[in-house]
């Protein structure tokens, strides 16, 4: 190993040919001064590896290629990133994405900033005086701001003096970061580190995000999902399984509460706002029942059977009125299409539900000493 180096750039890419390139031509002036290496751990079915191989050849800067098979790409985006830190030889690891979304000029203040203030954690942020996250659309800048509120909302010890949990840009002392601890899922690894390393100090750069270069942003309803289940995860490792359960049965109320509404409103020729008030609270008490029976059928109450189920029918009629002024903001104020901005409020309501029947309405009674 290379101890003389300074810095590791680690990139993850897919499908990035075009931005590779300038990419790199960008970081040469910037780390000019620097003992520097830039990884590009790629996990492309393009020619992404060729042009990071002819990079190697012609740049100033020591280029390195880790090119992941199918069957080696585990954890996405974030196994990616775990992967470059375990390869990095620099004192200092810096992480970007390749696109140049990430100003390769705000590497060097990163690096400025951590050894000015020793810090083990510098991250570029979008949220500070100075910074924008004007490169991305409405609807991303929504989900984005609301996924970073949500991770406050969840670790606020962890992420206090973190203004921007969600972002894919930070540089971090190599010898900090737990690298055993790490169980990476998909494009947000940030998180993850904080949550599972024991950082003495972190700091924050703000910075402008920028118009993308070329290809096309990884972000998904599939990626949104799995960050949702990280959060999770993250928060209380156990409880992972009842989450997905939780879920399922959150479905199954939603195939009850629309079977039972057109039941009412066609057969019965019911009013259908009458109907939809019927159906909905039907559909709370079948899911109230299957919650009892599959998800916490061996778990000891504080509450009785009556408390949980008054407890459980509050929290999901709130929960439902809240997801209202969410599609309302990402429809109306942001332009999203609606059927996506419902999918986004419903998974963000079943969070909150889930949230809530884990710390309140299930919660185990105080253990006797």
């Amino acid at each position: 190993m290379d101890e003389t180096l300074s810095l590791s750039v680690v990139v993850p890419t897919r499908n990035e040919a075009e931005s590779v390139d300038a990419l790199v031509s960008s970081l040469e002036p910037e780390l000019a001064a620097r003992a520097a290496e830039v990884i590009f751990v790629d996990d492309s079915d393009d020619e992404t590896p060729d042009r990071v191989a002819e990079c190697s050849l012609t740049a100033a800067l020591t280029v390195r290629l880790l090119h992941r098979r199918p069957e080696e790409r585990a954890g996405g985006l974030g196994g990616a990133v775990v992967e470059g830190l375990r390869q990095a030889r620099g004192s200092w690891v810096c992480v970007m994405d390749a696109d140049l979304q990430h100003p390769p000029a705000t590497v060097a203040r990163l690096l400025e900033a951590a050894e000015a203030k020793d810090l083990d954690l510098v991250v570029a942020t979008r949220f500070r005086d100075g910074g924008s996250d004007g490169g991305l659309g409405a609807l991303r800048r929504a989900v984005s701001r609301g996924s970073a509120a949500a991770a406050r909302l969840l670790f606020p010890r962890r992420l206090r003096g973190v203004s921007d949990p969600m972002s894919g840009f930070f540089l971090v002392r190599r010898s900090a970061v737990e690298l055993q601890r790490l169980r990476p899922n998909g494009f947000k690894i940030l998180l993850e580190l904080i949550v599972r390393s024991s950082f003495r100090a972190v700091g924050e750069v703000p910075y402008a995000f920028a118009e993308r270069h070329a290809g096309e942003s990884k972000a998904s309803l599939r990626e949104g999902a799995r960050f949702l289940v990280q959060l999770v995860r993250l928060r209380k490792p156990e409880a992972t399984g009842r989450l997905a359960r939780f879920a399922v049965i959150g479905l199954s109320g939603l195939v009850v509460n629309e079977a039972l509404l057109a039941l009412l409103t066609e057969r019965a020729r019911l009013y259908y706002l009458a109907a939809a008030v019927i159906s909905t609270q039907t559909a709370i008490l079948w899911n109230f029942a299957l919650t009892e029976r599959w998800v916490y059928a061996r778990r000891n109450c504080q509450f009785d059977l009556k408390g949980r189920l008054v407890a459980f029918c509050l929290v999901c009629t709130t929960a439902q009125l809240l997801t209202i002024p969410i599609l309302y903001l990402l429809v109306d104020s942001v332009g999203a299409p609606y059927l996506v901005a419902n999918l986004f409020a419903i998974a963000a309501s079943t969070l909150v539900r889930f949230s809530i029947a884990e710390r309140l309405i299930w919660k185990r009674p105080p253990s006797v000493t």
